[in-house]
């Protein structure tokens, strides 16, 4: 038998409570960008949204991953008619996803990056406040199984979170066969992605086969059982998150040059699961994929040890611990062995220079007349001039002395550090971006001075992902 069809007041009813608990119902004159891949899913999504926002503040927005070839362009092209038939905006991106992988990125990963990523600069592009992604209850319940199948704590349990940041979920509640039918009695069409069907795909297995067998031969109201955990663990989930989110903000140090670094004290005060717990955290807001338990079990190992460690996380992001540091890092950062210097060269009394070093950016020029007075800072500087400055690595400069000021000042090891651009007279260091000087001794006779002025690029990554 089929589902009894709903009137539209049944589904549109249901789609305010969802903007309503999710928060998006609260800024209905804002713009909202609407994933939609053809599939039956996010078509349903889209016309809901088009009976309870106004169609102008919409933005739909396909990825044509350029995976499946004709079938891909296929799908593009039917978004782009519905979009224009229903007098909506479009953002389309094409792209190649097998040719875009990263080392160790599988394809499946790697659209999915893609995938956020253009949904987050389209939202960003045409001032939207929030993104709205068509992942279903029975979404809900394969993420909750297959977490189960991987190993997982409670946050696994509590699977697909129905807002994350500016990422909503306006459908998470209804059922597939439930929107399919809503389409079908308004007599719209979808396209089907026929890697659907495909069970190469652990999801697909599971989707496929495994749940309607439990469903046949065990319980019929599986999928079902699966939500209501789902229901239970959350409000868990979302408590354990908090505290981690507090803990970050209180144990989080600004080192240059990595991606996120924490004091080890402060973040593993309240114990080796509260520290872990933070971690994880900071993985799902740069939408890595989730650890397994396996994994997570030997990233908590690490997090005892005092001494230096290195734990890979996917693809070229890892975790490094110190004596005093724990820090997110790309392996890139730990792989270079390769060191540069450049001199420089300030020839005219006007001259100035820029030199570009991995993410920084460093710029000198001779002082002004009333910029007479030797100061060091983080990034910038007044140092006494002479011909013989350079920007080196500072792993061409490492003393004693210097890794002690590094330690002092930064509370890390200087391994950490070695790619670091520092400005020195091959006696000593002068000045290190981002941490300041050492010992820098000023006679007073100087006439001429330099300034200095570091800039650090800042590494963009998605705040918001699916699990």
């Amino acid at each position: 038998m089929g589902i009894k069809v709903k009137d539209d007041n049944w589904y549109v009813k249901r789609v305010l409570e969802a903007g309503a608990r999710q928060g998006w119902l609260e800024e209905p004159c804002g713009k909202m960008v609407v994933a939609v891949s053809g599939g039956s899913d996010s078509v349903a999504l889209l016309w809901l949204l088009c009976q309870v926002w106004d169609k102008d503040k919409l933005v739909v927005a396909h990825v044509d991953h350029g995976i499946r070839k004709e079938t891909s362009k296929r799908d593009a092209l039917f978004v782009r008619n519905l979009a224009e038939s229903w007098g909506l905006n479009i953002a389309l991106l094409q792209v190649e996803v097998p040719k875009l992988c990263k080392k160790g990125e599988s394809i499946e990963v790697a659209a999915r990056r893609i995938r956020y990523d253009f949904f987050e600069k389209t939202a960003k592009s045409v001032g939207a406040r929030w993104i709205a992604l068509g992942h279903t209850a029975n979404d809900q319940a394969e993420t909750v199984l297959h977490n189960i199948i991987r190993g997982c704590g409670i946050k696994g349990l509590a699977g697909i979170p129905e807002r994350r940041g500016k990422i909503v979920r306006p459908i998470i509640d209804f059922y597939r066969k439930e929107l399919m039918e809503l389409l079908r009695s308004k007599g719209i069409e979808w396209v089907s992605d026929e890697t659907n069907d495909e069970t190469i795909y652990t999801r697909n297995k599971i989707r496929l086969n495994l749940i309607p067998y439990i469903e046949r031969n065990f319980n019929k109201q599986f999928v079902k059982h699966l939500l209501g955990i789902s229901e239970i663990a959350r409000p868990l989930a979302n408590l354990v998150e908090e505290e981690a989110a507090k803990l970050d903000l209180w144990s989080s140090k600004n080192v240059p040059g990595m991606l996120k670094a924490w004091e080890r004290s402060v973040i593993l005060r309240r114990g080796l699961d509260r520290g872990l717990e933070v971690i994880l955290l900071e993985g799902k807001r740069r939408n890595l994929k989730p650890l397994s338990r396996e994994r997570i079990s030997v990233l908590r190992e690490l997090l005892n040890k005092r001494s230096f460690w290195r734990f890979q996380w996917e693809r070229d992001i890892e975790i490094v611990g110190e004596k005093d540091l724990i820090v997110f890092r790309r392996r890139e950062q730990a792989e270079k062995r390769e060191f540069i210097e450049k001199e420089i060269l300030v020839p005219g009394s006007n001259a100035t220079g820029k030199l570009k070093w991995d993410d920084w950016s460093i710029e000198w020029k001779r002082a002004e007349k009333e910029e007479r007075k030797v100061k060091l800072g983080v990034f910038s500087a007044c140092v006494p001039f002479d011909n013989n400055y350079k920007i080196m690595s500072i792993g061409r400069f490492m003393t004693s002395s210097v890794e002690k000021c590094l330690k002092e000042k930064v509370k890390t090891e200087w391994r950490s550090m070695k790619e670091r651009p520092v400005v020195t007279d091959e006696k000593r260091i002068l000045w290190i971006p981002g941490t300041g000087g050492i010992n820098l001794e000023a006679s007073g006779k100087e006439q001429q001075l330099l300034i200095l002025k570091a800039h650090i690029k800042e590494r963009r990554f998605l705040q918001d992902g699916q699990i």
